[in-house]
């Protein structure tokens, strides 16, 4: 059978055969569902994961009707060192001299001008995967942007915890983000034929920090399945819920503050992180929060699906968490600290700026049961009218059919 499909090539650092819950992760992987339907698609990835032994050839698996290509010298769902934290950082401290050699846009780049250059008109690049492509005249890169590095120092910074977290920000994660933010991405930006942001939140953001590039971009916010995120038989007691990396930075702490004044509702923690330990040595003490764990995605629909509220009260600048998508796609409620003018409150989705109005905010929910319940059927209509994936499939269809 011959393929009439136009062919388009997508690079990431990480699929969900990398990380099967992570947020970049499942957008790539309803957005590729869509698509492969209309182009023949080959994604460029990292190495596949492996217990011990690094792959030593590059490994090309279809899956899913999908071409994936997984590079060897390259660590599975990470871009690897950068030559500031090789040279400066990683070498000095661990010894590991191959970091050098294991950064993945600096491999996909290699393999791209060796076998894939002359075969692909129109390239996707996640974030800053294809950052070091050599872009012909005739091809088109199309990015997709899911936060801006300035946003990013704002979000190390707030999260710092004490000297040493304070002395790596200082040492590390600040140098490295200000070359992002000042050389890397005004060049790649620039290479790009068009910008995809995530969402108006995002997009407000992008305009302040590169107004030169804004005429190129173009916002499609990210897609769920809601026909596998939908309501279920509620749980007998009113529940509130967080879902997410396990990291204080998402607020886990005035999450906690929020059980403790509300002793009579049933909190729930979902996930994994660097502050697992802590939030497992806490919660004990809690009488209504229960620290459940990591879960996979069948898990978290059932746990969306069948929880009254999603209390997410994130630190960081976001773009658009897929976690909020899938709890308003659930009929479960979300009151956040994200705020986003396209969606209010009569659509289940609340902002709120501290602790105090977040407990009020539940405990009016819990109260009014007839209103809450009318809310979780709106937030359900809205979610899948505006943000189910073959919506953002969509979206992107007509954008890359006029490139070719």
């Amino acid at each position: 059978m011959v393929n009439n499909k136009e062919k388009l090539l997508i690079v990431t650092r990480s699929t969900v055969y990398h990380n099967k819950s992570g947020g970049l992760e499942t957008q790539l992987n309803n957005l590729v569902e869509y698509l492969k339907d209309y182009f023949d698609i080959t994604i460029l990835t990292t190495a596949y994961p492996y217990k011990k032994t690094p792959p030593k050839i590059n490994q090309t698996k279809i899956l899913r009707g999908v071409k994936y290509i997984f590079l060897k010298n390259s660590v599975p769902g990470e871009y690897g060192f950068t030559l500031y934290e090789s040279l400066f950082w990683q070498v000095p401290f661990k010894h590991n001299i191959k970091s050098l050699n294991t950064n993945f846009r600096k491999q996909a780049s290699l393999y791209y001008d060796k076998y894939l250059k002359k075969g692909f008109k129109v390239i996707l690049s996640q974030s800053s995967s294809a950052q070091n492509f050599n872009i012909d005249t005739h091809q088109k890169l199309i990015l997709i942007n899911h936060g801006t590095s300035l946003n990013e120092i704002k979000n190390r910074y707030n999260s710092v915890k004490g000297l040493k977290h304070f002395i790596r920000f200082l040492l590390l994660d600040l140098p490295v983000l200000v070359i992002e933010a000042c050389v890397n991405n005004p060049i790649l930006f620039k290479k790009a034929f068009k910008i995809v942001l995530i969402s108006n939140r995002l997009k407000k953001d992008f305009e302040k920090q590169h107004k030169i590039f804004v005429p190129k971009t173009v916002v499609i916010p990210n897609g769920i399945n809601t026909n596998v995120f939908k309501p279920l038989n509620k749980n007998d007691s009113f529940t509130v819920v967080y879902v997410g990396r396990i990291d204080y930075e998402k607020g886990l702490d005035n999450f906690i503050s929020v059980a403790k004044n509300l002793p009579k509702i049933r909190f729930e923690i979902y996930g994994d992180g660097p502050d697992s330990r802590d939030i497992k040595n806490q919660t004990p003490s809690v009488k209504n929060i229960i620290y459940k764990g990591s879960v996979s995605n069948k898990e978290i629909a059932k746990v969306f699906g069948t929880s009254h509220v999603f209390l997410f009260l994130t630190k960081r600048k976001e773009g658009m968490p897929m976690t909020i998508l899938e709890s308003l796609s659930s009929g479960c409620v979300v009151v956040t600290t994200l705020k986003d003018s396209s969606i209010s409150g009569k659509n289940g989705y609340f902002n709120i700026d501290n602790v105090k109005k977040a407990t009020n905010k539940i405990e009016y929910l819990y109260k009014n049961y007839k209103e809450y319940a009318k809310l979780s059927t709106q937030s359900k209509l809205y979610a899948t009218s505006n943000y189910d994936y073959r919506v953002m499939g969509a979206s992107y269809l007509h954008l890359l059919k006029k490139l070719y």
